[in-house]
C-alpha cells in the first residue's frame, strides 16, 4: 500500500457519500431544523413591516403594535431553538462518524504487516487516524446547515416579497383624500 494510500480506503469504497451514509438520516434531520430555523429568521423581518405598515396607519391600534412585536420575538426564539437542535445534531452526528472513521482506520491498520510500518514514520499514520478525520468536522458540523441557510433564506424571503406584491395588487389601493385629511 503506498503512502498515499493510509486515509483513503474510505473513499475508494465509493466517495464521500459512502462515508457519510451512517450519519445521513440526522444530517437530513439537522437540514430539515435548519430550514425551519431560516424561516422563523425572517418572521422578525416580516414583524418590522407590519409595525410600520401599522404605525402609519390612520389609527395605529397599541395591542396590535404589541401583538406584532411579540410574533417577532417568538419568531426570533423558535429560530433559536431550531438551530440549536440542527447544530446539536450535526455535532452529535460528527462525533459519531469520526469514531467510526477512526475505527475502521484503526482495524486496517491493525492488518496491515508489520514491515509496512518500517517504510513509514509515525507521523504519517496519525496524520491519517487523527488530522484528516478531524478534518470531516467542518463538512458534517456546519457545511449542511450553512448551505441549507443560504439557499432557504432567500427563496424564503423572495417568495414572501412575491406574495406581498401579488396582495397589494389584489386590494384596491387608498385613496389619496384619506392621507390628505391628516
Amino acid at each position: 500500500m503506498p503512502t498515499s494510500d493510509i486515509g483513503q480506503e474510505a473513499t475508494e469504497q465509493g466517495g464521500l457519500g459512502d462515508v457519510l451514509r451512517p450519519v445521513r438520516g440526522k444530517l437530513v434531520l439537522a437540514c430539515v431544523l435548519q430550514a425551519g430555523a431560516a424561516i422563523a429568521g425572517l418572521v422578525p423581518f416580516v414583524a418590522i413591516a407590519e409595525l410600520a405598515r401599522e404605525l402609519f396607519s390612520d389609527a395605529p391600534d397599541d395591542g396590535r403594535l404589541w401583538g406584532i412585536a411579540a410574533v417577532a420575538v417568538l419568531g426570533l426564539v423558535i429560530r433559536l431553538v431550531l438551530m440549536l437542535g440542527a447544530a446539536s445534531i450535526t455535532h452529535f452526528a460528527d462525533v459519531e462518524l469520526s469514531l467510526d472513521l477512526r475505527r475502521q482506520m484503526a482495524e486496517r491498520l491493525g492488518e496491515v504487516p508489520l514491515g509496512w510500518y518500517d517504510a513509514r514514520d509515525g507521523g504519517e499514520v496519525k496524520k491519517a487516524v487523527v488530522d484528516d478525520v478531524a478534518s470531516m468536522h467542518h463538512l458534517v458540523g456546519h457545511t449542511f446547515t450553512d448551505l441549507t441557510n443560504a439557499v432557504v433564506t432567500p427563496i424564503a424571503a423572495m417568495r414572501w416579497r412575491s406574495t406581498t406584491e401579488r396582495s397589494k395588487r389584489s386590494t384596491p389601493a387608498r385613496s389619496s383624500s384619506c392621507r390628505a385629511s391628516r
